[in-house]
């Protein structure tokens, strides 16, 4: 059975990103991140990798924070998938050039981020 990520989790992972990197800790729309939430991680809709996409997508572009919403939207997919037994594997320069370009574009979409995330997944090993 795959585990998914509640609200407060989001919350939480937000809140150590905003005291570890810098930036505002601030919620600006509890309601949205709820909607966000409940909308990718339902049960039966699309496999691990499809609920990944839709969570990074969801929170970088619908903005439920003050502030740093892609941060957020990329450790929480992390935090998604280790849960699940898989990490993100990718060069930290290069992954932040990918997603600017996409952000600044306008195309950061599940259907450009789902083969990403596809091939810069790993298996956890036990």
């Amino acid at each position: 059975m795959m585990r998914t990520l509640s609200t407060n989790d989001i919350l939480h992972i937000h809140a150590f990103l905003a005291k570890e990197f810098g930036g505002d800790a601030d919620l600006r729309d509890e309601t949205l991140l709820d909607g966000i939430v409940n909308d990718t991680m339902e049960e039966g809709e699309g496999d691990l990798f499809e609920k990944a996409a839709a969570l990074m997508t969801e929170i970088a572009n619908r903005a439920p924070f003050a502030e740093r919403n892609a941060r957020t939207a990329f450790f929480s997919t992390d935090v998604f998938l280790r849960m699940n037994g898989f990490y993100l594997r990718c060069d930290n320069v290069l992954t932040h050039r990918f997603f600017s370009a996409l952000l600044e574009e306008g195309r950061f979409t599940r259907e450009n981020l789902l083969p990403w995330i596809e091939t810069s997944v790993e298996k956890i090993n036990p």
